[in-house]
């Protein structure tokens, strides 16, 4: 212990004294350094409560937006509604526009097999333009070939990485779940790539048996973050203008012993669980639950956990890596990077209570921001955008307040209201309610004259306001931009072509491709770029490095698959049959196109090439037709539209004679009617001779070709040939 204090010349007492001395000096350190740490972790949360405060507007609204999606009034109007005894139906309409959203949205943007994006290499003019101006087969030529078929090999090796990544991670779930919150709230967050928790593995440990060892997972996640739990700078529009990111967590006890397994700091998790959540739950949990269940929230109990994306100074910096016990991890960050007081550091902080749970750089080099925000509908003021609900809110509102003036007027106007005159009667049971076969005693002082029952009807509305609902219906379904051919209504097509039927559908999906390609931009862009600079960084394979560019080539494609279907089953029908098209069209490739636009695999199904090849090499080849036998049988088909041809001009010459002879004679009906049978049987007879004619000339031709083909000379005795 005297040993610490580098001072041979001084007496036991003054080394006691100042080892003393070195010890207060290095606790007043830690307390000034714990006093900052607090004032860092007070700053953060008291931004957090900032920030929920200043979203409670935006709340509500999604709140109004929940009881449009599952259908409740909100307490007034439900209040209202039970006081008066009126009709409280609502017409679920928002849930079946929002649900028929998301289900063409999944089905269009995640296909079972299909990516809706794609990496390639970055290009590289210099290298096309060598290629292109070089001579084939030059040292040139090769050389700039070699590098660009590098690049393609490590772009397809990088794609084939990220794909198994985000298959492990679950990616297109998670997608699928932003899908809901757009379309619900009008905005969904996607988080990632991020390390994810620890690995549990079972290994063999010193006495022989096996125990559970937790490995870090170099396996990179994504994560659907809930819009309730998001709170980015309310002064930005777009999530790259947010300069820091706070999300909430609410994590029960067993969940913080799980990460003081994971990695967290167990001081601070220990300091939590002695002292209990001190927190109150997020008012709008208990408000969701009513709106969804019907009833009082489970949620109890739960620590309120920040999780802070955004800067510290490099001060800062150093007093958390100190007080996390890893100076030597400061020690070894400041050689690589200038800590300027003046910089601010991108860092991730995990903080309740006063207390850091968590803490690290941010998991990129290129500080990109780890969420991506796609907002269903656009907002210019707000990184958060509108859902469905919100925007048929008021068509639901009409639709709903002429549904319930219909039901009410319904009930009124199928029966009469009855006034009874108290003082003429009395009701036999004392009661009166009007039932069959009721008694009734009359006041025998009475007046005879004044009748002592009166019904009134209630005039009924419903061609009225069935009109109000049915043009209410039709408002919220332009609004959402699901009109009635999207929602596969084929009544309301005004076309059975379908050439008429693929215009309107292509037509009528024009807000989805808008949608789609905001998805594209906002979501599936940002995020697969992360998770490529993530392998840049941090992955050891080689192989799969390199400058490449991300695109989302599949989703406005995907999208039109349906049309393309229907475009090709077209041609397939329309044009494949026919002689002259027929012949231009590659059928095989074309079936398997339109069964690959189905979602089918094509090889399934359809024949591959090779099968069709071997199928027709087995069959008999057959003869091709000699063009001697093809010229006599047009010269048949000739003579015999001919014949028809006379036939009919034999028969209006016919009429228009016969109606002028009987004009001109001035001959009565029943006299032209025998004439007219009369040259009937003559045409008949003619008939016969000229069917005679044309199957002996077919008979001959038939022989003549039967000769023709076997090579013999044709041989036909006079007289047995009609002449034309």
């Amino acid at each position: 212990m005297l040993q610490d204090i580098d001072a041979p010349e001084l007496s036991e007492d003054e080394q006691i004294a100042a080892i003393e001395a070195k010890m207060q000096q290095e606790m007043a350190q830690a307390m000034a350094r714990e006093a900052r740490i607090k004032a860092i972790a007070d700053r953060i949360e008291r931004m957090a409560h900032e920030r929920v405060g200043q979203r409670q507007q935006l709340e509500e609204a999604w709140l109004d937006d929940l009881r449009c999606y599952y259908g409740r009034y909100d307490d007034e109007t439900e209040k209202r509604l039970k006081d008066q005894n009126k009709s409280r139906v609502y017409v679920r309409k928002a849930l079946s526009l929002s649900r028929h959203w998301i289900a063409r949205l999944s089905d269009l943007l995640f296909p079972v097999d299909e990516d809706n994006w794609s990496i390639r290499p970055t290009p590289v003019p210099e290298l096309a333009n060598d290629l292109a101006q070089a001579e084939a087969g030059s040292e040139q030529a090769i050389a700039a070939q070699s590098v660009m078929d590098e690049a393609a090999k490590a772009a397809q090796a990088m794609a084939n990485e990220m794909r198994d990544q985000m298959r492990q991670s679950g990616y297109n779930a998670r997608a699928r779940d932003c899908i809901e919150d757009a379309v619900k709230l009008g905005t969904g967050i996607m988080k990632g790539p991020v390390m994810g928790p620890k690995m549990k593995r079972w290994q063999p440990d010193e006495s022989g048996g096996w125990g559970v060892k937790y490995m870090p997972d170099p396996a990179p996640k994504f994560m659907r973050v809930d819009p309730w739990a998001f709170f980015p700078d309310p002064t930005a529009s777009r999530i790259e203008e947010s300069a820091s990111n706070i999300e909430r967590h609410l994590p029960t006890e067993k969940e913080l012993r799980s990460w003081a397994r994971q990695g967290f700091n167990p001081d601070a998790i220990r300091r939590l669980l002695e002292h209990g959540p001190n927190n109150a739950m997020p008012a709008y949990i208990e408000t969701v639950s009513m709106i969804v269940n019907g009833r009082a929230s489970n949620v109890r109990d739960r620590f309120v956990v920040w999780e802070y994306h955004g800067p510290l100074t490099g001060e800062e910096l150093r007093d958390v890596y100190v007080y996390m016990g890893q100076s030597a991890v400061f020690d070894a960050l400041a050689q690589e990077l200038t800590i300027d007081p003046l910089a601010d550091i991108q860092v991730v902080m995990w903080i309740c209570q006063g207390d850091i749970l968590n803490f690290g750089l941010h998991p990129l080099d290129t500080k990109a921001c780890v969420y991506s925000v796609w907002p269903f509908l656009r907002d210019d003021s707000s990184i958060f955008g509108w859902g469905v609900p919100r925007i048929v809110r008021d068509d639901v509102a009409a639709l709903n307040g002429a549904w319930r003036m219909a039901l009410d007027n319904g009930g009124l106007s199928t029966g009469p209201q009855v006034v009874i005159n108290k003082s003429m009667v009395e009701p036999a049971n004392g009661k009166w309610e009007l039932t069959p076969h009721k008694i009734w005693y009359a006041n025998g002082a009475a007046p005879s004259n004044v009748e002592a029952f009166q019904t009134f009807s209630i005039e009924s509305r419903q061609t009225e306001l069935l009109n109000i609902v049915t043009t209410a219906d039709a408002m919220a379904n332009d609004s959402a931009g699901l009109p009635p051919q999207i929602q596969g209504e084929p009544g309301t097509m005004q076309t059975t072509a379908a050439s008429g039927i693929a215009m309107l559908l292509q037509n009528a999906s024009v807000v989805f491709r808008h949608v789609v390609r905001n998805f594209d931009d906002d979501l599936t862009v940002p995020t697969i770029t992360r998770l490529y600079e993530f392998n840049m960084q941090h992955s050891k394979d080689a192989r799969i490095k390199g400058d490449m560019k991300v695109d989302a080539r599949g989703s406005s494609e995907l999208l039109v698959r349906e049309l393309t279907a229907q475009n090709l089953s077209m041609i397939i029908d329309k044009y494949a049959g026919n002689p002259v098209t027929g012949a231009l069209i590659k059928v095989p490739q074309a079936m398997r196109s339109m069964v690959r636009q189905m979602g089918i695999p094509a090889d399934d199904i359809i024949k591959t090439d090779d099968e069709i090849a071997a199928e027709q090499a087995q069959q008999p080849a057959e003869a091709q037709p000699d063009p001697e036998m093809m010229k006599l049988e047009l010269q048949r088909q000739i003579a015999e539209q001919d014949n028809a041809t006379k036939r009919y001009v034999a028969e209006v010459e016919r009429d228009t004679q016969m109606f002028r002879l009987a004009a001109e004679q001035n001959m009565q009906i029943e006299e032209l009617r025998a004439m007219l049978a009369k040259e009937k049987m003559n045409l008949d007879s003619k008939e016969r001779v000229m069917a005679a004619e044309v199957g002996f000339k077919d008979r001959q031709t038939r022989i003549e070709v039967a000769t023709a083909g076997a090579g013999q000379p044709v041989d036909v005795p006079d007289g047995t040939r009609f002449t034309p």
